[in-house]
């Protein structure tokens, strides 16, 4: 239709007004599979009366008008799988055999839409999105961005961290942890308004300290290539202020080497997060990826996602937290009393006392001033309302399932074998062939568990970690990511 008339172009008064109907729903889908949906009703239309369209567009989008009309002239000439991958599952179509058999069916009907694996999968394969490399953290496309008045050693300590994580789970790229002083000025955090708007996250925003601070996430992420496109690129990001490193500072003054050491498993956590993506690929991991249609994503529920996280990030800090430079020879006082560092911890959901106080805690018998991780009760039990990873109970025993999977078989699945084969089979496929049971069953058995024997009963064998390093039994290098 039209061609050879640029759609920027097209108005009511033209021969082509009708074509901008169809083209003109194109751009509007391909802006929201590139930008997110909620860009157009939250940024673009508020400020439209203000602004003009122009600008408008630009502060929406990140771009000039004049810009996306040469992108979408390219996307134009992608192949129709390509185009058609952008679209949300929800607009499947007729089959397009039935529309051969019948000559009077609609010739505008969309073919059947493939909305996993295809280009996009085969774009993060090629790239090694998914695969284990060794090598510093440039080497293997991870990076540090910070502000340009910080403290040295706040990237220094990162680092080794981050090599200690990579040496154990795989250097996986695409992962960016950005972080700044929110005292400082916008010269001091220009590093990461560039690196911001080079990987597209948040398009639109006008970076400054206010909206660095209002943005803060970790793990977030963005796909300036376009995601589920044949030229997909993701990353995930983590953006933090120096309040998150001084958050575990729970007496005046400076952050100690305690404060450090929960700082170190902080990141594994939110890089095991990583690791849990790389591997769904194109996917995503969750409903949060696609809630309109979350069947196309691997389905991960909320308290393996977090309860997995927790486990591992304690697991490696207690097997390397003394070849932390950092930590080595550090006394620290807290609260008057000398700390191990061996002890340090963001969450203890496999040890014999955290099993015990949630025993009691879903019983109704734990002494009020012995509660924490909150809204356990009596009356909890663990079931599907917390696979839901936007509205979940809160109850700390939901996140410890995952002890009772490395009960059942090992740690091993609980972190590797479930996420090896969650691409191919899906989360639940994955857990009913590597645990034995369906989701309801395994509840059940938990629910049972929790609330049998006594209050002071070990937890089963297999629960806690063993001891020893992880590779000695959950060897991450071992994992075979999914390929062509």
């Amino acid at each position: 239709v039209c061609p050879g008339v640029p759609i920027e172009n097209f108005d009511y008064q033209s021969a082509c007004r009708q074509a901008a109907y169809d083209l003109g729903a194109w751009a509007h889908a391909y802006l929201a599979n590139k930008f997110g949906p909620n860009v157009l009703l939250e940024t673009f239309y508020p400020n439209l009366d203000k602004l003009g369209w122009k600008d408008t567009f630009s502060l929406a989008y990140g771009m000039s008008s004049e810009q996306f009309y040469q992108e979408f002239d390219e996307f134009l000439d992608w192949p129709l799988e390509d185009q058609l991958a952008i679209l949300p599952a929800s607009l499947q179509a007729t089959n397009p055999d039935s529309q051969t058999a019948n000559s009077n069916a609609n010739p505008t009907a969309i073919p059947t839409l493939k909305s996993i694996g295809g280009a996009a999968k085969e774009r993060l394969i090629s790239i090694g999105y998914n695969v284990p490399r060794t090598g510093t953290v440039t080497e293997v496309n991870q990076e540090y961005v910070g502000g340009v008045n910080l403290d040295p050693g706040y990237k220094e300590r990162f680092l080794e961290i981050q090599n200690s994580l990579n040496s154990v789970l795989g250097g996986y790229p695409n992962y960016v942890y950005l972080v700044f002083d929110p005292t400082g000025t916008k010269e001091d955090a220009k590093p990461l308004f560039d690196r911001l708007e080079e990987i597209q996250y948040k398009p639109g925003v006008l970076w400054s300290i206010e909206e660095l601070n209002k943005y803060l996430s970790c793990l977030s992420g963005s796909d300036p290539g376009g995601r589920r496109t044949s030229t997909t690129n993701p990353y995930s990001i983590c953006l933090e202020s120096l309040k998150k490193i001084y958050a575990y500072s729970r007496e005046p003054g400076p952050p100690t080497a305690k404060n450090y050491a929960q700082l170190a498993i902080h990141y594994a956590h939110e890089y095991f997060h990583h690791y849990q993506k790389v591997h769904a690929l194109d996917r995503g991991l969750d409903l949060q990826e696609d809630r309109d249609n979350p069947e196309t994503t691997v389905q991960a529920p909320r308290w393996w996602i977090e309860g997995a996280a927790v486990t591992f990030s304690n697991a490696w800090y207690q097997s390397n937290w003394e070849s932390l430079s950092f930590l080595k020879g550090q006394v620290v006082m807290h609260y008057g009393s000398e700390f191990n560092l061996a002890n340090a911890n963001n969450g203890d959901l496999a040890t014999a006392n955290r099993y015990k106080e949630i025993k009691q805690m879903v019983r109704g018998e734990l002494p009020e001033d012995k509660m924490r991780g909150g809204l356990c009760s009596s009356d909890w039990s663990m079931s599907v309302d917390e696979e839901n990873a936007i509205q979940p109970s809160g109850c700390d025993a939901s996140l410890m399932a995952v002890a009772y999977m490395a009960h059942l078989t090992s740690w091993k699945t609980v972190w590797i074998d479930i996420i090896q084969d969650y691409y191919d089979l899906g989360f639940w496929g994955s857990f009913e062939k590597h645990i034995g049971m369906t989701n309801q069953e395994f509840y059940d058995a938990y629910n049972k568990l929790l609330r049998s024997g006594d209050i002071d009963d070990d937890p089963p064998e297999g629960w806690t970690f063993p001891e020893g390093p992880i590779s000695a039994y959950a060897d991450f290098w071992q994992i075979v990511p999914e390929s062509d």
